[in-house]
């Protein structure tokens, strides 16, 4: 890991979305153009990866050089454009209350983007399949579903892990990892605004919905941690906002974002459905070119996972069974109610719609919401988007008014979305709905002056307060990292992991750390429960060098054998296992760790050859 490896990464992305921006300026005001950057600079480093992946070629070098010419590209397509007169950094003066939500949103990214770069990734799915996801298609090259304990590291889509697992490889540290999130504020609070535009909402209006989508407590708990559904919304967002426009260059940038949504989560499908009726209302009367420059793009980005995920379990979005209207099933090896039970006994007994109105009426909630707790939108959701909602179906009635469909017309598709009450899933609608918040908050502006300026300011400072009274937005307690910022040191892992218990898997993750990183670490089924060693990412050691091997059960002699074969120097176990029993039996292994659920050992690793 270095400091030199890291600025690479953030130049790469950032020389990419600004090159984008620039190429897009002949065909889009300020505003779309950096939005559609955005959208180039994730599909840039994204497809690379699924080519790069697709080939079994996926390394940091022709990676990084993949990226580094698609920049090139369109660095020189910005330059040409560069021959109109350049427009100012922005198009309007905002409000003080766009003005005052444009420094809210600016203070609460630094802070998360500071909090991602200098505490060590510990979310739960972050750690169990997310970033395992990114690490093994770093170390195997390839994105062919790998060998590990848990379905969600084998099966489930991974484009949207293309970020963090392009951070590990050409930085060559796990620094960044948590941080491939925290782009995405720009990008949503960008897409939104650009919503908002589409749908009539005045420049200041517009820029005070943008500013504070970030600043929503679940954006803000999301935006340090390996998950994805920030990333997810931001760019069905952008795509809606493109949609929207009008335009076949838009269409087709709609089209690559929606397409790389769908390549990581199977409920891109909903979000891509909404984008492609915008572009149906939008355009009645080229709608047939919009729609082809749409699809073109999402399914190059999408159909290869679907196709994958067809031919393998016959259903091409989720391992899951699905029943949908009128008798029919996706089927899937997992049961429908496979995940009940996840969002705590509190919540699981209620109906989908209790749920919902659970979380969406949780506005000051004080539990950590990276993951399954409700609510997250903060106090402004009442406020400013339900009445803004209310206003926006009235004006989108008016002549002249198409574009403002554009909500409306991907709304029912969202409201499809399972676990509709948990923010994190929702993002995309609290985005969606500010946009409809600013079209309100501009009809009411012009009928009363005083009172719009005064329903903005309040907005803003209940947001404020909003994001200020949640528990802050990581699961490491924040005097981990001013202890170790005294001590004179970023604080490791086993520092700041949660989730001791009666395990120790603190200790065990403390010791696999202090062993450094290199060789290769294999690992098996700890106990007859297939949960029971979830948390996988550590296993890598903080870096690319490290490998890391899953051996299922099975009879001994095709288990020694098949450890042998791994080369791996370092095996974890479970505690009075019958792999436990096996190693102790003799050399070359040697018991050098022992908790109540986990045994290590240890073999000496293979010498080097003598240098010539």
């Amino acid at each position: 890991m270095s400091l030199t490896g890291d600025l690479a990464v953030v130049a790469l992305f950032g020389a990419t979305w600004a090159a984008g921006a620039g190429s897009l300026r002949r065909r889009f005001g300020v505003l779309d153009a950096v939005t559609g950057g955005g959208v180039l600079a994730w599909v840039a480093v994204a497809s690379a990866g699924l080519a790069l992946g697709t080939a079994g070629r996926l390394r940091a070098g022709p990676w990084a050089g993949a990226v580094l010419l698609v920049a090139l590209g369109l660095a020189v397509g910005a330059a040409l454009a560069g021959r109109r007169p350049p427009a100012p950094p922005l198009p309007f003066r905002p409000s003080p209350p766009a003005a005052a939500a444009l420094a809210l949103a600016t203070a609460a990214g630094l802070y998360v983007g500071a909090l991602a770069a200098l505490l060590p990734e510990v979310s739960w799915d972050g750690l169990a399949y997310h970033l395992p996801m990114a690490y093994h298609a770093v170390q195997d090259g390839t994105l062919r579903s790998p060998a590990a304990q848990w379905f969600a590291v084998r099966d489930l889509p991974r484009a949207l892990e293309l970020l963090p697992a392009f951070a590990f490889a050409v930085s060559g540290g796990d620094r960044l990892v948590d941080a491939a999130q925290v782009p995405a504020l720009l990008l949503g609070g960008l897409g939104v605004a650009s919503l908002a535009r589409r749908c009539g909402a005045g420049p200041s209006a517009a820029a005070l919905a943008g500013a504070l989508f970030p600043a929503a407590p679940v954006a803000l708990a999301q935006a340090p941690t390996a998950y994805v559904d920030l990333t997810f919304a931001a760019l069905a967002l952008a795509g809606w906002a493109l949609a929207a426009g009008g335009t076949v260059a838009g269409a087709a940038l709609a089209g690559a974002a929606l397409g790389l949504a769908c390549a990581g989560k199977a409920t891109g499908v909903l979000m891509a459905a909404g984008a492609a009726a915008t572009i149906t209302l939008t355009r009645p009367r080229a709608r047939l070119g919009g729609l082809v420059a749409f699809t073109l793009p999402l399914l190059a980005l999408a159909g290869p996972s679907w196709a994958a995920r067809a031919l393998r379990y016959d259903n091409p979005f989720y391992p899951l069974e699905v029943r949908l209207p009128l008798g029919l099933t996706l089927p899937g090896y997992l049961a429908p109610d496979h995940f009940r039970g996840a969002e705590g006994p509190a919540l699981a007994t209620l109906s989908p719609w209790a749920r919902t109105w659970v979380g969406w009426t949780d506005l000051l909630g004080s539990e950590v919401r990276y993951d399954m707790a409700p609510g997250g939108f903060g106090p402004a959701w009442p406020l400013l988007v339900l009445p803004g909602a209310l206003a926006a179906v009235a004006l989108a009635r008016g002549a002249g008014r198409r574009p403002s469909l554009a909500i409306w017309t991907a709304a029912p598709f969202v409201l499809l979305f399972p676990a509709l009450g948990f923010a994190r899933y929702s993002l995309a609608i609290w985005g969606a709905g500010l946009a409809a918040g600013a079209v309100g908050l501009t009809a009411l502006r012009s009928a009363h002056p005083r009172a719009g300026a005064l329903a903005a300011w309040g907005a803003v400072a209940l947001q404020a307060v909003g994001a200020w009274s949640a528990r802050w937005p990581v699961a490491v307690p924040p005097g981990v990292l001013t202890s170790a910022l005294a001590d004179g040191r970023l604080p490791s892992f086993a520092d700041a992991y949660p989730w001791d218990g009666p395990h120790g898997e603190r200790a065990l993750f403390r010791f696999l750390a202090e062993r450094g990183p290199g060789g290769t670490t294999a690992y098996t089924d700890t106990t007859p429960s297939p949960h029971d060693f979830l948390f996988t990412a550590p296993l890598w050691r903080g870096g690319p060098t490290h490998r890391v091997v899953y051996l299922p059960p099975s009879p001994r002699p095709h288990w020694l054998a098949a450890l042998a074969a791994s080369g791996a120097d370092t095996v974890v176990v479970g505690r009075g296992s019958p792999p436990d029993a096996w190693l102790a039996e003799g050399s070359p292994w040697t018991r050098a760790f022992q908790g109540d659920r986990f045994a290590v050992f240890t073999r000496p690793l293979p010498a080097s050859p003598p240098a010539r």
